[in-house]
């Protein structure tokens, strides 16, 4: 994700209208990017004022249904003839944004629904008010890191001064119920040893200190004690 389209975010991340991967960049930046935090501040005065001031009203039956069709289908372009196509996340176009979050603010008027927005670049009044997956994700020396399953995604967030890392996922393929993703930091021989059981698409602290290097295979259920099989992706953390 480049300069311009972390910026982009600002106003979707106020919404509520980004995934967990760009949620956790645009958080990463948010914290040192002072136009940003004055923008997303700015969203949550526009929404509290509105929401404050309008009578509440029932939104009618169909609204959701005119506020869906009226935002437009994003069909991917056409690749030139013998091209190969671009590995790259599906991203909604800035205008589609914004179109978004228009109809996000009318159903929040409509609904007379007060919206709070969390600013994460304000210091809790306690280290101890946070998870242990916050600490890492908002440790000053916290780096990510990416990595692609298929049509999905993962993000590695490490900090040597927590000795820790989270893993957030998006889209990753189904594997059935009986089969569970299980992370493995590697050792610089390239030795396994379990970081834990993918519970959910995070994020999620994972087990022990960080290695150099980060795998995802596919186990049984409830896991492993050393890879069974080949690893669907290999994330390196320096």
């Amino acid at each position: 994700m480049n300069d311009d389209e972390i910026h982009e975010l600002a106003g979707a991340y106020a919404l509520g209208a980004v995934d967990d991967i760009e949620r956790a960049s645009f958080e990463r930046h948010l914290k040192t990017c002072a136009a940003c935090q004055e923008e997303v501040a700015s969203y949550d005065d526009a929404l509290v004022a509105l929401a404050s001031t309008a009578r509440p009203v029932a939104p009618p039956p169909a609204l959701k249904s005119r506020i869906m069709d009226a935002l437009p289908e994003q069909a991917p372009a056409p690749a030139p003839a013998g091209a190969r196509p671009a590995h790259r996340p599906e991203r909604r176009t800035f205008a589609s944004r914004t179109r978004l979050l228009v109809a996000a603010a009318v159903v929040a008027l409509l609904a007379g629904v007060g919206v709070g927005i969390a600013q994460p670049w304000q210091q809790p009044t306690s280290v101890a008010s946070l998870s242990p997956a916050e600490r890492v994700r908002l440790a000053p020396d916290a780096k990510e890191y990416q990595g692609r399953v298929g049509d999905g995604f993962v993000l590695v967030t490490a900090s040597a001064a927590e000795r820790a890392a989270t893993i957030t996922t998006d889209r990753l393929p189904q594997v059935g119920s009986d089969r569970t993703y299980q992370a493995w930091f590697l050792d610089a021989s390239g030795t396994p040893r379990s970081a834990g059981l993918l519970r959910d698409d995070g994020p999620q602290l994972l087990t022990g200190v960080p290695g150099p290097s980060l795998a995802l295979s596919v186990e049984p259920s409830g896991g492993s004690k050393a890879p069974t099989t080949k690893p669907v992706v290999l994330v390196a953390l320096t």
